[in-house]
C-alpha cells in the first residue's frame, strides 16, 4: 500500500537559497542553453487556438513594463471572467490601474483606435522598446552577408498589386533594392518615441496611430516576401518575425479582442476580470515581504556549496577560480539577496484547481512572454501527476534559460503532489547547473565508470520531504 509521508528534514528557506543560487548560476553561465519544451503538446481545436490568442494579447497589453510577465486564463466556473496574474507577486496599483483602463476601453470599442490610446498612455516603455527593436535591426548584414539572396523577377518576388505599388514608391523594378527600401522605411518610421505620462491631443494621437500603422504595414509586407519565406528558419528571420509580431499585435490583437467582445459580451457591459491576489490559506505560496533571504557573499561560495553535494566532481581551487575568465562575469552579475516569490504559473494553477471539478481539457494560459524554465517544467510535471482532467497548456514554450532569482519552492505545509512537482524541478535544475559548471570548467571530474561520469542523484527527499514508503 502506497503511503505518503510529509516529513521535511531540511529547512525550506535553506532549500530556497540553494535553488536560487543554482538558478543564478544558470542564468549567468548558460550561454547556449538546451531547449526544454516544458509543456506537453496538445491537439488544439480551432476554438482553443482562438482562446489562446485572445489571452496572449490581453497579457501583452496588460504588461506595463517590458520586464513584467503577465498571465491570463479564463475561469471555467465563472462565465467570461479573465483571471490575471503576474510573476512578481501580487499586482501593484499601476497594474490595477492599467487593467481597469484597458477593460473599460474595451467595453465600448469598435475599432483598435478606441483602445490603443489607453495602451500608449500606460505602456509607453513597452511600445518604445518594441519600436526600437525594429529600428535597430541589422538589415544590411542580412542582405549582403552570410545568407545568399538572388533576386528573382519583380512579379515572382511580390504580388502584382504590391509590385506595382513598390515600383512607383521606390522608382525601381529591382526586388533587392525594393527590399532594402522597405527595410529602411521600417527603420525610419519605427524611430519615433511615445512620450510616457503624456496625454496627447487628438491631432498628436492620430499622428502617432498613423505612424504605428505605417510601421506595422511596412514590417509585415516584408514577412510576405519570398526572401523571408526562403529563410524563415534562420535565426535572424525568426528574430525579426518576433519583433514584428510584438508591434503588430497591438493593432491586430485589439481587433481580435473587439470581435470576441462583440460575440460574447453585450455592448456597454462590463468585462469581468480578477487579479490573482490571494495566496493559499495554508501559507503554501510565500508572500513577498521585507525580509530577503541572504545568499552567499559571492558566486564562488555558491559553487563551493553546490560542489559539496556532488560525488563525481570537485571544486577547482580559489586561485583557479579567480583566474578563470568567467569569474569576473559571475561576481559582477551575482545577486546577494532575493525575495522568494512563487511565480504566477504554479500560483494560478494551484488556486484554480483547488476546489474545481470542471472537465475542460486542456486548460489554457496566455502569456506576454515565454515561461521561465522552472515554470515550464513545473507545468509538465503537474500535468503528468494529476491525470488527464487537470492538463494545462501555456503559450510561448521555453526556448532558453530565463529564470529570475525569485522562483520559490512550496512551503512545508503543502500537499504531497506539490512537493513531488517541486522535487522534479529542483532535480532538473540541479543536474543542469552541474553540466553548465562542468562545461565552463568550474568543476573538475573526479571519478569515471566505463568512460561515463557517475552522476549523483540529488537527495530531493532531503530537500522537500520523505513522501513515499
Amino acid at each position: 500500500m502506497l503511503k505518503i509521508r510529509l516529513t521535511c528534514i531540511i529547512d525550506t528557506e535553506r532549500g530556497q537559497r540553494q535553488l536560487s543560487e543554482m538558478l543564478q548560476l544558470l542564468r549567468i553561465l548558460d550561454e547556449r542553453p538546451i531547449a526544454d519544451p516544458g509543456v506537453e503538446e496538445f491537439r488544439l481545436t480551432k476554438a482553443d487556438k482562438v482562446e489562446l490568442k485572445i489571452m496572449d494579447n490581453i497579457a501583452c497589453f496588460l504588461a506595463p513594463r517590458s520586464t513584467d510577465d503577465v498571465l491570463v486564463t479564463l475561469h471555467k466556473d465563472m462565465p467570461l471572467t479573465f483571471v490575471l496574474a503576474k510573476n512578481r507577486g501580487i499586482p501593484d496599483e499601476r497594474d490595477k490601474a492599467i487593467a481597469k483602463a484597458f477593460f473599460h476601453a474595451m467595453r465600448d470599442a469598435s475599432t483598435w483606435r478606441d483602445v490603443l490610446p489607453c495602451i500608449i498612455s500606460n505602456g509607453a516603455e513597452r511600445i518604445n522598446n518594441a519600436l526600437a527593436a525594429l529600428s535597430t535591426f541589422q538589415f544590411e548584414g542580412i542582405l549582403d552577408g552570410d545568407t545568399p539572396y538572388v533576386p528573382s523577377e519583380l512579379h515572382e518576388e511580390f504580388s502584382e498589386s504590391f509590385a506595382e505599388r513598390f515600383t512607383g514608391l521606390f522608382d525601381t523594378q529591382d526586388p533587392l533594392e525594393i527590399l532594402k527600401g522597405l527595410f529602411h522605411r521600417v527603420r525610419d518610421r519605427a524611430s519615433f518615441q511615445v512620450e510616457p505620462n503624456h496625454i496627447p491631443s487628438s491631432e498628436e494621437l492620430n499622428a502617432q496611430l498613423d505612424k504605428f500603422m505605417l510601421v506595422t504595414a511596412t514590417a509585415e509586407s516584408l514577412l510576405l516576401t519570398k526572401f523571408f519565406t526562403k529563410n524563415e528558419q534562420a535565426d535572424w528571420a525568426l528574430e525579426y518575425r518576433t519583433r514584428v509580431r510584438q508591434v503588430s499585435r497591438y493593432v491586430y490583437g485589439i481587433a481580435d479582442l473587439i470581435a470576441f467582445r462583440r460575440r460574447f459580451i453585450l455592448a456597454g457591459s462590463d468585462i469581468r476580470y480578477v487579479w490573482l491576489e490571494d495566496v493559499d490559506s495554508n501559507g503554501m505560496e510565500p508572500v513577498p515581504n521585507s525580509e530577503a533571504i541572504q545568499l552567499s557573499d559571492s558566486a564562488w561560495t555558491a559553487i563551493q556549496r553546490l560542489s559539496e553535494t556532488l560525488q563525481s566532481y570537485e571544486m577547482i581551487s580559489s586561485d583557479e577560480y579567480h583566474a578563470h575568465p568567467k569569474s569576473t562575469l559571475l561576481e559582477e552579475q551575482w545577486t546577494s539577496t532575493i525575495h522568494p516569490t512563487r511565480h504566477a504559473v504554479p500560483r494560478m494553477i494551484t488556486l484554480l484547481d483547488k476546489d474545481t471539478s470542471y472537465m475542460a481539457h486542456p486548460r489554457l494560459i496566455g502569456s506576454n512572454a515565454q515561461l521561465c524554465l522552472c515554470c515550464a517544467r513545473w507545468l509538465t510535471e503537474y500535468d503528468d501527476s494529476g491525470g488527464w482532467r487537470t492538463k494545462w497548456m501555456a503559450s510561448n514554450p521555453v526556448r532558453e534559460v530565463d529564470i529570475g532569482a525569485d522562483w520559490a519552492l512550496v512551503d512545508v505545509d503543502a500537499s504531497a503532489p506539490k512537493f513531488w512537482v517541486d522535487g522534479e524541478v529542483y532535480e532538473m535544475v540541479f543536474q543542469r547547473v552541474t553540466r553548465v559548471l562542468k562545461d565552463a570548467e568550474l568543476l573538475r571530474e573526479q571519478v569515471h565508470h566505463e568512460d561515463m561520469a557517475e552522476w549523483y542523484q540529488p537527495d530531493t527527499a532531503g530537500l522537500l520531504g520523505d513522501m513515499w514508503d
